[in-house]
């Protein structure tokens, strides 16, 4: 029988290295760890999904087997993961909340059979402008060398294998010429900021 190599969902990677990152942030950064908002975000997302895919599809998708739940499930776990991830708040409902943008943002802002925006980033955007109970914490990871690059390692093998490096590349330029921009020429800042770290944590 000859052999036939296994192509692994790339999606596969992102969320088993989104779940280790949660972990590593709640037992190794001692983060406040808020289980119900995870409960809350994950199950809203696939109750959302669900809803708006079988809409879509005209039909009740079956919730298990090999075409229930990787076709309407799956790739949203990786939006839920990103909320749990990034997003705090003091209430259940607006982790809900949060769930509905993010997952509706996939269905309704579309262009060429592809969504528009990113569905986490819509979701976290929408909810922190609407409701008044949400937040972000930019210091949460620390200044640890280590997770800084275990996201950088673990980040290109899954931008690799899905092949959206040109995205993330794009973006990390995008956001360093912002930030450049933001501290010369706004508020005045020396050039030589770009060298020292104590400066770019500031900025973050």
């Amino acid at each position: 029988m000859p052999f036939k190599s296994i192509t692994l969902d790339p999606r596969y990677f992102q969320v088993i290295f989104q779940c280790v990152f949660l972990t590593y942030g709640i037992l190794f950064l001692e983060w406040d760890a808020d289980y119900m908002h995870y409960i809350i975000t994950i199950s809203g997302c696939l109750l959302f999904n669900y809803i708006f895919e079988s809409l879509k599809q005209k039909q009740f998708l079956p919730l298990l087997g090999k075409t229930g739940f990787k076709l309407w499930g799956f790739s949203v776990l990786i939006s839920a993961m990103g909320l749990c991830l990034l997003l705090k708040t003091n209430h259940w409902s607006t982790s809900l909340i949060a769930t509905f943008f993010t997952v509706s943002s996939k269905y309704i802002f579309r262009f060429r059979q592809k969504h528009i925006f990113n569905p986490s980033a819509f979701g976290l955007v929408a909810t922190l402008l609407i409701t008044k109970d949400a937040w972000l914490s930019p210091g949460q990871w620390g200044s640890n060398a280590v997770i800084f690059f275990a996201v950088i390692t673990l980040g290109t093998i899954v931008v690799t294998r899905v092949q959206k490096l040109d995205v993330s590349l794009a973006f990390l330029l995008g956001f360093v010429g912002l930030l450049f921009w933001r501290q010369i020429y706004v508020l005045g800042w020396p050039v030589d900021f770009l060298n020292t770290r104590e400066k770019w944590e500031a900025c973050l």
